[in-house]
């Protein structure tokens, strides 16, 4: 079943909304409106239906709204993430998936939406979508020096 995600900002710019569209693009959820998503998107013709990941997609695409709120400052007025789910990962039983280095997760290719109007060479998006999994990569439990 699937995970609905929707938030309101107060006072962002159309360039921070279209950051977000993008994030949470590219972790596989589809864009219902400028502020709320669905994971996993409906299969098209196209693209077959994916099992969900929650420790791949969901979990990380909510770290990072949380982390670009902060780093913006922006204001949340609203945040509602509706999960009538199952999921989960069973080693022995090859059921789902253990948490993954980046690069052994499968991010959508690009988001629909465009991420700025000055943003239009592929190598550059490319690049700057790569700092994304240098970012999954880099989460670090803060507490680390505790045994």
């Amino acid at each position: 079943m699937p995970v609905t995600l929707s938030f309101k900002l107060e006072q962002t710019t159309a360039h921070e909304q279209a950051e977000l569209s993008s994030v949470f693009e590219r972790f596989g959820c589809e864009s219902l409106d400028t502020t709320t998503f669905r994971y996993p998107a409906l299969a098209t013709g196209n693209e077959p239906s994916t099992p969900e990941d929650w420790f791949n997609h969901v979990v990380p695409a909510l770290m990072l709204f949380r982390s670009y709120v902060l780093a913006q400052r922006l204001i949340v007025k609203t945040f509602t993430l509706d999960a009538h789910s199952s999921t989960g990962y069973r080693c022995g039983a090859e059921i789902g998936s253990p948490p993954l280095r980046a690069e052994n997760i499968r991010l959508r290719a690009a988001p629909t939406g465009k991420q700025s109007p000055d943003r239009t060479d592929a190598a550059e998006e490319e690049q700057r979508w790569s700092a994304l999994e240098d970012w999954l990569d880099a989460s670090d439990f803060p507490l680390s020096h505790i045994n």
